[in-house]
């Protein structure tokens, strides 16, 4: 089979602020380009930005999830305040047999002291998404689990966000707020959440699963 080699020429143009940088930019996956020229196109593009890796998508099939803010909660704890951190998961696909006894990734943030509005900095954590996730999405998706810290006992439960692979499937960048609900089973299920509120949490959210966006997101 032929193979369409794009060469280094064509780099320069492709910079920020062009005005046809995503028309240019989806040639990557219009033209049968070999897989070798495509990395070669991107990986030249990235040296350009100098993305840092832990701060942003730096590969196809991965998704950004970034914690920004929780807000809306009370308690009627004595102290009246909480020590709240964020966990997140990347959830499989649940059809999957192999996916349900495999550990699901998961990252988490600082905890914020005595707090019921924290408000997180550069809190950003990539995924690695499996590639047939782009053709069927059905099952995935990103878990956000508020707890409270303490020295003296296991983190409490505070309330979890779930948001579906699917809605982010457009590839373009999505930041909102996402209502913090409880569990209805599972070791969560406890007394710890008793008396809260749980209020909602914001999310800055990017899926990026071609190389046509990939390259328009670097630009």
């Amino acid at each position: 089979a032929n193979e369409h080699h794009l060469s280094l020429p064509l780099l320069p143009v492709l910079e920020e602020g062009d005005p046809d940088a995503e028309h240019k930019a989806n040639t990557l996956d219009s033209v049968s380009m070999s897989d070798r020229d495509a990395e070669a196109v991107l990986k030249s593009v990235h040296e350009l930005r100098k993305l840092p890796e832990h701060l942003a998508i730096t590969s196809c099939n991965q998704v950004l999830v970034e914690v920004i803010e929780v807000a809306g909660l009370t308690v009627s704890s004595v102290s009246g305040f909480c020590n709240p951190y964020c966990e997140i998961i990347f959830k499989g696909d649940p059809s999957n047999k192999r996916a349900i006894f495999k550990n699901q990734p998961r990252r988490r943030t600082h905890y914020i002291e005595k707090t019921l509005s924290p408000k997180w900095t550069n809190q950003v954590f990539v995924f690695d998404v499996p590639h047939e996730a782009a053709h069927q999405c059905h099952g995935y998706s990103i878990q956000v689990r508020l707890r409270n810290f303490s020295l003296v006992r296991q983190d409490g439960f505070m309330g979890q966000a779930d948001i579906p692979l699917r809605t982010l499937r457009n590839q373009k960048e999505l930041e909102g707020w996402y209502p913090l609900v409880g569990r209805q089973t599972g070791r969560d299920l406890d007394a710890s959440d008793v008396g809260w509120r749980r209020g909602s949490v914001k999310l800055r959210l990017h899926w990026i699963h071609t190389n046509s966006a990939l390259l328009t997101y670097f630009l």
